[in-house]
């Protein structure tokens, strides 16, 4: 994935044949310009796609079956707001493109698509925010990668850096 752009027709085939992956996470519609969980969490799927080797998010779908779910009440889905999710959260920042994309149905996606980390494998430099005393979305010093499920989950063992 590195820096190159997505061809319009692989983007498209994510919005109108969705499918959860390792490489692609489906989120509905969040507020990540001042919801600070949502932001977390976001910043998690970044952090583990990148650990991945890449991938995307793509938001508009309903978690549980991936039906779309209509326009985005939120006007937030920029490549400036990824970006500040990511400087904040993340050690080194992932510079991701956002792409809106039209689906046959007629719905637009925000696709955030995550490139495969550099050098050195991205960290959590910023926890999310507690409530009843646990951290949520993402947790500082943790390194995430893409898991069986799927799902964007800390680095628990030696064997899964081999992925890294």
């Amino acid at each position: 994935m590195g820096g190159a752009r997505m061809p319009t027709s692989d983007l498209q085939e994510l919005v109108d044949s969705p499918v959860e992956t390792l490489q692609c996470e489906y989120k509905e519609w969040i507020d990540i310009s001042s919801d600070h969980e949502a932001r977390a969490s976001t910043a998690r799927h970044i952090s583990a796609l990148a650990n991945y080797g890449g991938g995307f998010i793509v938001f508009g779908f309903r978690d549980s079956d991936l039906a779309p779910t209509g326009a985005s009440p939120f006007p937030t889905y920029t490549h400036d707001m990824i970006a500040s999710i990511s400087k904040h959260y993340l050690e080194p920042s992932v510079h991701c493109d956002v792409m809106q994309v039209k689906s046959n149905l007629g719905h637009t996606h925000a696709v955030v698509v995550v490139p495969s980390h550099a050098a050195v494998p991205i960290c959590a430099r910023a926890g999310g925010p507690q409530r009843d005393g646990k951290v949520r979305g993402i947790r500082q010093g943790a390194y995430y990668l893409r898991k069986t499920g799927p799902e964007s989950a800390p680095i628990v063992s030696a064997s899964e850096w081999a992925a890294v």
